[in-house]
């Protein structure tokens, strides 16, 4: 072979490496540009991700302002009904403790009634016991008068038959 077939072949040669490397650096090339757009599609995706996520934290943030809004109104509302509450539970302290008042009131005037009814039927029924005796006494002395009367009394009760002299004696 001769030189110039030698070059050739070795420029062939040459040329088939330099083809493969050309085919391999085209092959990197376009699996690089894959990549790439797999990463350009990755960053779309990201960016996209990224925008849902700032709105949903955008949302989130609203609607903490909002829950931190209503937050307080309930927090005023629970303050306000508590407040109610110890109004309410002291006005009914004191309704209680005017109750006991009246009561133990009501309780010393039922005693003093209850002692001067007690005082009263006591005095009543030694009245009624006086005049009942008093009674028995005026019952007894009346009889006692009606037996004496009817003692000095004589009968007037006479018949035509009666023997004369009999009339107004003595039975």
């Amino acid at each position: 072979m001769s030189a110039a077939e030698k070059k050739a072949a070795a420029a062939k040669a040459a040329v088939r490496v330099g083809a493969a490397a050309i085919a391999k650096k085209q092959q990197e090339l376009d699996d690089a540009k894959k990549v790439a757009e797999e990463a350009r599609e990755a960053a779309a995706s990201a960016e996209s991700m990224a925008r849902e996520l700032q709105a949903t934290a955008r949302d989130a943030r609203a609607e903490a302002d909002d829950g931190g809004e209503k937050r307080k109104r309930l927090e005023a509302e629970a303050s306000s009904l508590r407040e109610r509450a110890l109004a309410r539970e002291r006005e009914l302290s004191a309704l209680l403790e005017e109750e006991a008042k009246a009561r133990a009131e009501l309780e010393s005037r039922l005693r003093e009634t209850q002692s001067t009814t007690r005082d009263e039927r006591g005095a009543l029924e030694a009245k009624l016991r006086e005049a009942q005796a008093s009674s028995r006494r005026e019952a007894d002395a009346a009889a006692a008068a009606t037996r004496e009367l009817a003692a000095k009394v004589r009968s007037i009760h006479w018949s035509p038959y009666d023997r004369v002299g009999d009339v107004d004696g003595d039975p």
